[in-house]
């Protein structure tokens, strides 16, 4: 990749996802992170911020307490997967030091996926443990409201609530009719990426979302620099609501060009006109770079879609779509990250792979330019 492509900026597929054993550790491979930085290269890493691995389980720092969980405490299995909860202060500061290990390793990047946790029911996010889950966010909403309007609206839970009396999963859990919707409405639709409810109003979870990144951003920050580590980028995937409310913020939002979120099936169609919709697409992606502003956007054409559809397409198709969301990218004042090959290890065709070389050249000779001016 590095003597094909030159990039401007290596990022390791798929951060700690499977952590990949000692022979494939980022220690191990030290004379090829020296190589990277010799050539000016940034090295990328991350960690996703709710998936939870095997090799997660077997550390002996990791509590299963941290895991997501459902109303009823049964810890939730969701496409194969664990999901950990970021409103634990713990299981953040478990994942800030697999971060810190990178960085400490030679990455300068650090690409946080899963933003919004993947929250369901966990101790912290309803507020049985810690101060700042479901339970407070609800006296802070309502502090005014008499016992009577709290048993009306929310029952025993309600009614506990007002008077400070311990809460339990089983008094949730035995909500009924108005005052199980009332539940939902408050909490919002449980994993929804937006944290909005069934009626698409802001709900709890798009407090929660926003108040668990800001801490985590904040502790990593303050680590890395306990440490000694300067320059580290921290950005984050996707681009919700919630975000732009964010005191903290990263260094640079990621996002997946216009695709089938706007009808925009470019990736799966072969028939797909890039050409007419060229002006739609542009209109989008600036709509989002102002949404981002002044955080730098940058656009990615990753996984799992549309990136594992798009190489089923022919090359030449590959190979113009490339070079087409990389001019848009520019246009609309946005950056743009290439994919060099599939997670089943599919490399690009000829002429993708000649696109993608000419567009890192030309990256990289922007970024002399920029540097020589400075």
């Amino acid at each position: 990749i590095i003597d094909s492509f030159a990039p401007d900026v290596l990022i390791r597929s798929w951060y700690r996802w499977g952590e990949p054993g000692p022979d494939k550790s980022y220690e191990a491979r030290s004379s090829f992170v020296r190589e990277l930085k010799e050539r000016d290269i940034l090295l990328g890493g991350g960690t996703s911020l709710s998936v939870v691995n095997e090799r997660d389980l077997k550390d002996k720092s990791f509590k299963r307490e941290w895991l997501s969980a459902a109303l009823d405490g049964e810890v939730i299995w969701k496409s194969g997967k664990y999901l950990g909860t970021i409103s634990s202060p713990e299981f953040r500061g478990y994942l800030i030091r697999k971060l810190l290990a990178q960085v400490k390793a030679g990455v300068r990047e650090l690409h946080l996926g899963e933003t919004s946790g993947d929250i369901y029911f966990d101790d912290w996010s309803l507020g049985l443990k810690g101060r700042s889950g479901f339970i407070q966010w609800l006296l802070d909403k309502y502090p005014r409201e008499p016992e009577a309007w709290w048993r009306e609206y929310l029952g025993e839970p309600g009614v506990a609530l007002k008077k400070g009396s311990p809460l339990t999963r089983a008094l949730f859990l035995a909500l009924a009719g108005t005052r199980k919707s009332n539940f939902q409405k408050e909490w919002g639709a449980a994993g929804s990426w937006h944290g909005t409810n069934s009626s698409g109003e802001p709900a709890f979870l798009a407090a929660l979302y926003r108040a668990n990144l800001e801490n985590f951003i904040s502790e990593l920050r303050v680590q890395l620099a306990v440490h000694g580590y300067t320059g580290v980028s921290i950005d984050i995937w996707g681009i919700a609501g919630w975000m732009n409310a964010m005191q903290n913020r990263p260094d640079a939002f990621l996002s997946t060009p216009p695709d089938d979120r706007w009808g925009l099936n470019w990736s799966t169609d072969p028939a797909f006109d890039f050409g007419e919709n060229m002006g739609r697409i542009l209109k989008i992606m600036r709509t989002e770079v102002k949404t981002a502003s002044p955080i730098p956007l940058v656009y990615m054409i990753d996984h799992p879609r549309p990136f594992n559809d798009m190489v089923k397409l022919s090359d030449e198709r590959q190979a113009g779509l490339m070079a087409g969301f990389a001019r848009l990218s520019a246009e609309a004042g946005a950056n743009f990250v290439i994919r060099s090959y599939s997670e089943a290890g599919i490399k690009p065709g000829p002429k993708t792979g000649r696109v993608l070389k000419e567009l890192c050249a030309k990256f990289r000779t922007n970024k002399e330019r920029t540097n020589q001016k400075q």
